[in-house]
């Protein structure tokens, strides 16, 4: 891994090493293996990528604590996107100004939340993708597999303004 790690790599060699049968996710009955997790997020990061979302790009988790929100976490990483969560209490101009001042570029969102997110997604043209979930969903697209950035393609995060890299100080 060339002396650098991040949460995707991790999760990666966990998913590795733990294989299919055991747990990685629970929620009430709900259980996600880490080969499953492993799977899903790969599928889910590629949807990402392939509605445009460009290196870097913010993906919102406007979810309720669920599976959805670990997946598109660490979607997002494996796909070298930056995830932000969305509080679910926000209302109409909070939400339009956070998702406008991240440049978000995809939204996960619980079904709940949808009718207060059409109120603000028409005036956000840079949103690529909308993917809603309900509580029951699959939400990880399934017509894998699908191909991610390889790690020496894109090693620099920037989140917010801070510089995470190998090589600390030079430019974007």
């Amino acid at each position: 891994m060339g002396g650098t790690l991040n949460l995707a790599d991790a999760f990666d060699a966990i998913a590795e090493v733990r294989g299919g049968d055991v747990d990685a996710v629970v929620q009430r009955d709900r259980h996600i293996t880490w080969a499953d997790f492993e799977r899903r997020a790969t599928n889910l990061g590629a949807w990402m990528l392939d509605r445009g979302a460009g290196l870097q790009a913010k993906v919102a988790a406007y979810t309720y604590n669920h599976p959805a929100y670990n997946e598109t976490c660490y979607a997002s990483w494996k796909a070298r996107l930056v995830p932000f969560n969305v509080n679910y209490r926000y209302r109409e101009t909070e939400l339009h100004y956070l998702l406008d001042n991240a440049d978000t570029e995809v939204v996960v969102v619980h079904a709940e939340f949808v009718p207060l997110l059409a109120k603000v997604i028409g005036d956000l043209p840079q949103v690529r993708g909308v993917l809603v979930v309900d509580d029951d969903d699959d939400l990880a697209p399934t017509d894998g597999p699908h191909r991610l950035l390889d790690r020496r393609e894109a090693r620099r995060v920037v989140i917010g303004r801070v510089l995470v890299s190998g090589r600390f100080g030079q430019g974007i």
